[in-house]
């Protein structure tokens, strides 16, 4: 039990510390649903819809799914944000216990790995 609070705290924390990368505010709560909003015509924002998918896959146990889905998202080219999402996202991965990481298969020489490789890929993309 003691468990499931401390995964879901930090669960909270990554989906705070994202979206004020996002936002550049100070996280708090609500703050997806509030200042993430889009200006386009459509009313979709494809950061804030990359921050509900890394955030689910976190709390789902599905790390390497979403390491995946925010290289996928660099290498397109859209979004404004696309490089300080990828330093919060591994920002956030490094602050869980090795535990929860190894229970969901991910190490910390693949945080290593992954901050170097969005680099990469978001200044070939932008090179």
């Amino acid at each position: 039990m003691m468990q499931n609070d401390y995964i879901s705290r930090q669960i909270e924390a990554i989906g705070r510390t994202l979206a004020a990368v996002l936002v550049g505010k100070k996280a708090g709560y609500g703050m997806i649903n509030e200042d993430l909003e889009s200006d386009d015509d459509l009313g979709i924002n494809p950061d804030a819809i990359l921050l509900h998918m890394l955030i689910k896959h976190i709390t789902e146990g599905k790390i390497n799914e979403a390491e995946n889905l925010l290289f996928e998202y660099i290498k397109e080219g859209t979004g404004e944000n696309r490089l300080q999402i990828a330093e919060a996202f591994y920002a956030e991965l490094d602050e869980l216990s090795d535990t929860f990481l190894q229970e969901n298969n991910f190490s910390r020489q693949e945080i290593i790995e992954g901050r170097v490789e969005s680099e990469r890929l978001y200044f070939l993309q932008n090179s």
